[in-house]
């Protein structure tokens, strides 16, 4: 189970991070009513694994324990779990706090066994790169941008903390705020010792509180949009949305878990975390989605016992990854996915939809696609371009020279008449894909005028 904070927000290494999302230009939300939950394997049998990031493909950073004993970084990608290794070998521990869309991982890891030290680290392409300290003992990664760009918090020569920004090799002080998260604008969340702040291009913003004393932001979207924890003053309610301007009490799934944090956001303003009570020492995942807040654990079958105590993060598709235990000593990471229909292409239409003067030469196309989908946003693209006259026209092999597919939704059609004279069509088959990989299909035609139109 997460360790928690009880709203005194301060700068544990162990207990505060800032989780990425990733772009997308829609501003829908995307519901599903069913999920498939997915327990992510462990590097051991029976250890304690947890979840802490998600990035858009659907990989997940955290950690668990390894036979050895510490617990290591994972990344848990294609229905496996692999271990990041650590700073100071097989007998030290590393932890995951944030993964971007091209893999990286950036985290805190012991430096040698034996010794309290911890250092930033960067993980990239098989490598645990050590990101050094700001002049002090030790330093930790909380957030990470699909630039390669990590924020975090570090010692400093004189004892003090820090926060930092590792870019292009160099870790650049910064005095003001310590960081939680990064966008790949640049934009930053953080804490400067007693509020929430947003850091926008030199320009730092308390976000305030919810009417108690403090707040703690969590993560940021590429909107801007943060999530995070503020107690209320009302023992009712602590986690919080920022966007627009404005800071928006998201309240709790009822009186018997009054309290609430925000951990992750999405690009569409899905918003999960936990809601509990402090009294009974009970935590359950929730989701917020289209202004309500329900307990993720009424949206998901799982074995019996098991309860899902936290939701740490959400990508544009609507996965979440969630940790859970069944009363036991260890803790689980779960990969919620929602179950989609495939995406619906409510109109492919081309421009032009008819080809002239039949001069021989090659003339662009592009095609436009309306398409909805239940899971994300969609991609389609251009799979195949077929002709009616079959594989010849007039005496040349009509494949390579008469079509050639120049973008994901552009094509140059040759303006050739079929063979006799007659009109050629060219049959454009689109292929429309969410972001769970669900797949549709729709064609387009275009023809050459056998006479001026």
């Amino acid at each position: 189970m997460i360790p928690r904070i009880a709203f005194t927000f301060r700068f544990l290494i162990v207990v505060t991070v800032g989780f990425l999302l990733f772009s997308n230009p829609g501003g829908n939300t995307f519901a599903a009513t069913t999920y498939q939950v997915v327990r992510l394997p462990g590097l051991t049998a029976s250890g304690t694994t947890f979840g802490w990031a998600i990035n858009e493909r659907g990989e997940v950073t955290g950690w668990s324990q390894t036979s050895s004993g510490p617990p290591h970084a994972i990344i848990y990608a294609d229905g496996a779990t692999r271990d990041l290794g650590a700073l100071g070998g097989t007998r030290t521990g590393s932890y995951g706090f944030a993964i971007n869309n091209q893999g990286q991982v950036a985290g805190r890891s012991d430096l040698r066994f034996g010794s309290p030290a911890e250092h930033a680290f960067l993980y990239s392409t098989g490598n645990i790169l050590d990101l050094g300290t700001l002049g002090g003992q030790g330093s930790f990664a909380k957030g990470l941008n699909d630039l390669g760009e990590v924020v975090g918090g570090s010692g400093t020569a004189n004892g003090a903390l820090r926060g930092f920004l590792y870019r292009n090799g160099q870790m650049t002080q910064i005095d003001a705020f310590i960081p939680a998260g990064i966008n790949n604008q640049g934009q930053m969340i953080g804490h400067d010792g007693t509020n929430a702040v947003l850091y926008d291009h030199g320009t730092v913003t308390s976000l305030g509180s919810l009417g108690g004393q403090g707040s703690y932001p969590y993560a940021l979207n590429q909107r801007g949009d943060v999530v995070g924890g503020s107690p209320t003053g009302t023992g009712m309610g602590g986690a919080f949305l920022y966007s627009g301007g404005r800071l928006i009490s998201l309240g709790t799934t009822g009186v018997a878990l009054p309290l609430s944090i925000a951990f992750g956001i999405n690009n569409h303003g899905s918003v999960v975390g936990e809601v509990y009570n402090n009294g009974t020492a009970i935590y359950h995942a929730f989701l917020y989605e289209d202004g309500q807040m329900r307990d993720l654990n009424n949206m998901v079958n799982l074995e019996p016992g098991m309860v899902l105590s936290d939701a740490q993060g959400i990508n544009d598709a609507g996965q979440i990854i969630a940790n859970g235990n069944n009363g036991g000593p260890n803790n689980y990471a779960f990969l919620v996915t929602p179950n989609c229909e495939p995406p619906v292409l409510q109109s492919v239409s081309v421009q032009p939809t008819r080809l002239w003067p039949p001069n021989h030469k090659m003339q662009k196309v592009a095609v436009t696609v309306d398409a909805t989908s239940t899971c994300g946003p969609t991609h389609s693209r251009i799979a195949s371009v077929t002709l009616n006259d079959g594989a010849f026209s007039l005496g040349r092999k009509a494949s390579a020279p008469d079509f050639e597919i120049t973008g994901e939704l552009t094509v140059n059609l040759r303006a050739e008449k079929s063979a006799g004279g007659a009109e050629r069509v060219y049959t454009l088959t689109i292929e429309c894909t969410d972001a769970l990989g669900n797949t549709s299909t729709g064609v387009a035609t275009v023809s050459v005028a056998p006479a001026q139109p």
